[in-house]
């Protein structure tokens, strides 16, 4: 038997502006991913048979950062190197600890068989917070990293608004991206069969 996700829903979702829950189903995220590539990367990934087993994510988006505050861009990075030689950690802000500490509360009655959580200091940072109460192990995938935005991490959302396409350049495509996050809900599905898994990950991965 091959195993793949039905997916019953998406639940608790801190999204956009970081205080908003959203419960969502996969026939609306699917509406979202309606670009050809991203359908056949879903087709090929996940076959819909009578005996495909179920899981139910629950997607946590991390707190509010340093840097989402000042609106620069992060991408894949938990530690950036200033001019200076400075190597300054991305870190929560008061803020998102704070959001963090809200989600604890909302999910510290639910039951989990397992956590993942993206590999990138700002997603194991909430994970730890929103997990104190679940006696949990996180278990960190790099798959579930946010997307890559190349050279222009570290840079401001003012400086890439303003650059042409031209400039634009090595930032993770959509169908790279979701080859990996498919990849991982098939090993989630795999593993946890009919279970239900907290997910701490990044806006882009939701």
């Amino acid at each position: 038997m091959t195993t793949s996700i039905n997916y019953n829903q998406y639940a608790i979702i801190p999204y956009v502006n970081y205080s908003d829950f959203i419960r969502t189903t996969v026939e609306k995220y699917q509406r979202e991913q309606k670009k050809e590539k991203t359908n056949q990367i879903a087709s090929t990934s996940f076959k819909e048979t009578p005996d495909t087993q179920s899981v139910t994510l629950t997607l946590v988006r991390h707190g509010e950062t340093t840097w989402n505050a000042i609106k620069r861009i992060q991408g894949q990075l938990s530690y950036y190197t200033e001019q200076d030689g400075t190597v300054v950690p991305i870190t929560l802000s008061d803020k998102g600890r704070q959001q963090a500490e809200q989600i604890e509360q909302k999910l510290r009655t639910m039951k989990f068989s397992r956590c993942y959580s993206s590999d990138l200091k700002r997603a194991v940072d909430t994970a730890i917070i929103v997990t104190k109460n679940l006696n949990l192990p996180i278990l960190q995938d790099s798959r579930l990293r946010e997307r890559s935005r190349g050279e222009w991490e570290g840079k401001f959302e003012s400086e890439f608004s303003k650059a042409s396409q031209a400039e634009k350049q090595n930032i993770e495509g959509d169908e790279s991206m979701c080859e990996r996050i498919f990849s991982f809900l098939n090993h989630a599905a795999a593993e946890n069969p009919n279970g239900t898994v907290l997910v701490v990950v990044h806006e882009r991965v939701i």
